[in-house]
């Protein structure tokens, strides 16, 4: 959103980041190209790990028994980062973590703000980098938005 407004893109595609490159010649992702964010930070590349079951995942990870669901958690936030960084560099705004693993990120937010700040020549404080109030159906209640702006405007 800008000024209030939602931002759809001439292709209806406005804030579609998943497909945004962040390894070129990377991983295949389900959209045929190869690099695609969402072929490294989807909550599937995390879930597949516990048989789909991503709250499974974060208890493991939490116990802090199992080394290889760390490094991968390690992984998956480096380009994350890398990603957020670019999206910092791109708007300038405040970035959400939202969807299903941005639920699990509020006990991992301070090392996450370390990794962007790692990759960003400008900004020290990470403050701008939080996570969504919604635990649960937060695309829903994104999706609400554009009803619930008209509404308020017919008031």
């Amino acid at each position: 959103m800008t000024g209030k407004q939602i931002q759809y893109g001439s292709n209806q595609r406005g804030g579609e980041f998943g497909h945004m490159c962040i390894a070129p010649g990377g991983n295949l992702c389900y959209c045929g190209q190869k690099g695609c964010l969402d072929a490294y930070c989807s909550a599937k590349i995390l879930s597949d790990f516990t048989g789909g079951n991503l709250g499974a995942f974060f208890e493991e990870l939490k116990a802090g028994e199992n080394l290889g669901y760390r490094r991968i958690f390690d992984q998956y936030m480096n380009n994350l980062a890398l990603a957020v960084k670019n999206l910092r560099m791109c708007y300038d705004s405040d970035i959400v973590l939202g969807g299903a693993v941005g639920s699990y990120m509020s006990d991992y937010i301070d090392e996450f703000r370390n990794k962007v700040a790692a990759l960003d020549p400008f900004e020290k404080e990470m403050d701008f980098i939080r996570v969504c109030h919604y635990k649960t159906e937060a695309a829903a209640v994104g999706s609400a938005i554009y009803y619930i702006n008209a509404f308020i405007e017919g008031l």
